[in-house]
């Protein structure tokens, strides 16, 4: 049974395999009609005469440009009209519609539009209520008011094309139509919004006549606009040399043409030296390379924008001269960079070459500020000629520079330090404060002991007080004003040496040998030796010194001990021998 299955199965795939199955076909979208939309709609009641006509105007949105309109009174068509002009409008169409009512019977009528497109798809608008009445006398005229909307300027005056929309009312028969002119023209029926696009003065008279045949006075409204701003140019004469520049006075003439409101103001200035009213030719005597700005307006606001024109005046021989700046130290010296900038003036044929030359070490063209970071006694030469030949002698100057500050080392005599680095001294020892500058030289040096006032240094000095640790602080000034940073030693003051010397020693004490890496020292009265914790001890009896030798002759419970010291340079060397006894070591000497 179960075989029987799969092969039906197995039947069934080829079967469909075989079969074509078609791909579905996919259908362009289509576009959902849009319906009319009413943007200005019927609305209110009014009071007609028996016999009147009036017109009912409506303002449809659409995405198509053609289309019908029914005006329907009381629910029931009475024309059909075709749109007419539709103009473009936000992607769409405004179409203007109107038609008119006839009161031909007395009674109430409810009058409105059904606006059709050409798809098909239409909106119904709003509707007034019109109660038609007996004849009834109407000698007063309508009341017409205007407004005017665009961007206005100063003095009365539009910069921009000018919008006006006329308003009409009549409390009576009712606007018939309402009526324009431009300028003394044709009068014109008004329909909408109109765009006042010419510029200058411009004079629109406006009236209403309503439906009992009542005429409005004439009434005016002044429109001024301009929307030009001043045109204007610049010319310059003078005597012309090279490469745009003038060797003699410049004459600046101005025009300017404003064809409307008229101009508001027309200003120079020279240099930015400040703005000022432009009646004449201007003459410019400065030399240099000057600005020369002018701009202007007209009184109805339009701005000329400042131009900026660049004239280039030289009418006198070359002139050269430099300037340092840097940070002034003392007696002449900077103690920083120093920056040479050297001024060319040029007033004939321009500038040929200028050069300058640092401490002899070649000529080379100027062209920016120099930063002289060598220090010492500098020179600084510079040299110019122009096109025509003249030159400028070479000039040069002396520039004294010190950025470093003195350094201080101060020297101990008959000092001596210990395993951990301590720096111990006698009261013989002496202290000497050596000052060194390379440049400017040392002015002074000064000390001070634990934080006591500053003494000049001026010869060697000693310590007096009583024993124990105290603090030396020292520094230097050199002559340029450098202040070196403070430096400190500290020193521990005893009223005699122990000096302590490391070696290989041997000790022979009651009969057992002890050797390797022993301390031999040496006080005022006796001396002292330790090799692997044991220690011996000899009575000082005789001392001798020579030149750079010290000799002690010592006494003790092991015997005798002889010990010779050696001082040679920078190192201190020992030997020790005696009765069971061997010592040999050495030593640092003291120097900061």
């Amino acid at each position: 049974m179960v075989d029987s299955i799969k092969k039906r199965a197995i039947l069934l795939a080829i079967i469909f395999t075989m079969v074509s199955i078609p791909a579905p076909t996919i259908l362009a979208p289509v576009p959902i009609p849009i319906p009319p939309t009413i943007i200005e709609d019927l609305s209110g009641t009014i009071e007609l005469e028996i016999g009147s006509i009036r017109y009912f105007p409506i303002v449809v949105y659409d995405d198509k440009p053609t289309g019908i309109y029914h005006i329907q009174v009381n629910g029931n068509t009475v024309r059909v009209g075709d749109w007419g002009y539709a103009e473009p409008y936000l992607n769409g169409y405004r179409i203007e519609i109107s038609d008119y009512f006839e009161a031909t019977e007395i009674g109430t009528f409810f009058v409105h539009y059904v606006v059709e497109d050409s798809d098909g798809e239409w909106v119904e608008s709003s509707g007034v209520i019109v109660t038609v009445v007996d004849t009834v006398v109407d000698t007063t005229p309508p009341e017409t008011t205007h407004t005017l909307e665009g961007v206005l300027g100063e003095k009365g005056w539009y910069i921009s094309n000018v919008n006006v929309t006329l308003s009409a009312t009549d409390a009576s028969s009712g606007i018939a139509y309402t009526e324009y002119r431009i300028n003394e023209g044709s009068w014109i029926v008004y329909t909408g919004e109109v765009q006042i696009i010419n510029e200058g003065v411009i004079f629109l008279h406006y009236r209403s006549v309503d439906g009992a045949g009542n005429i409005e006075d004439v009434k005016e409204v002044i429109i001024k606009i301009d929307k030009t701003a001043p045109v204007i140019s610049h010319n310059l004469s003078g005597t012309e040399g090279e490469q745009g520049w003038y060797v003699s006075d410049v004459i600046v003439s101005i025009t300017f043409t404003e064809a409307t409101s008229g101009l508001k103001y027309l200003e120079c200035n020279v240099n930015g030296t400040g703005w000022f009213n432009y009646s004449v030719p201007i003459t410019i005597s400065l030399e240099g390379v000057l600005s020369f700005s002018y701009r202007s307006a007209d009184i109805a606001g339009n701005e000329f924008p400042e131009i900026i024109i660049t004239i280039k005046i030289d009418k006198t021989t070359p002139v050269i001269s430099h300037s340092l700046s840097g940070i002034e130290g003392e007696q002449g010296w900077y103690v920083s960079d120093v920056i040479v900038g050297i001024t060319f003036i040029e007033a004939s044929s321009g500038l040929k070459y200028l050069e300058y030359n640092v401490n002899g070490t070649g000529w080379f063209k100027y062209s920016v500020p120099i930063t002289i970071s060598l220090e010492g006694i500098l020179s600084f030469s510079y040299r110019s000629a122009d096109v025509a030949g003249n030159e400028f002698p070479e000039t040069t100057i002396t520039i004294k520079i010190d950025k470093t500050a003195p350094e201080t080392e101060l020297i101990i005599t008959n000092g001596y330090t210990d395993d951990e680095q301590n720096l111990y001294v006698t009261y013989d020892s002496t202290f000497v404060v050596v000052g060194s500058d390379e440049h400017s030289g040392v002015k002074q040096s000064f000390y001070r002991i634990n934080s006591s006032d500053w003494i000049e240094f001026i010869e060697p000095f000693n310590l007096i007080g009583v024993p124990g640790e105290y603090i030396i602080d020292y520094y230097s000034v050199d002559v340029a004003g450098n202040v070196e940073l403070v430096k400190s030693i500290t020193v521990i003051l005893r009223s005699e040496f122990e000096e302590s010397y490391q070696g290989f020693g041997m000790l022979r004490i009651n009969g057992q040998i002890f050797c390797g890496v022993a301390t031999l020292s040496i006080s005022e009265n006796s001396i002292q030796m330790e090799v692997k914790d044991q220690v011996a001890i000899w009575d000082i009896v005789c001392n001798f010194e020579f030149k750079n030798f010290k000799i002690y002759t010592g006494v003790g419970e092991i015997g005798r001990i002889k010990v010779i010291v050696l001082s040679c340079r920078s190192f201190i060397f020992v030997v020790a021998f005696g009765t069971g006894v061997f010592f040999f070591g050495t030593k640092l000497g003291i120097r900061n």
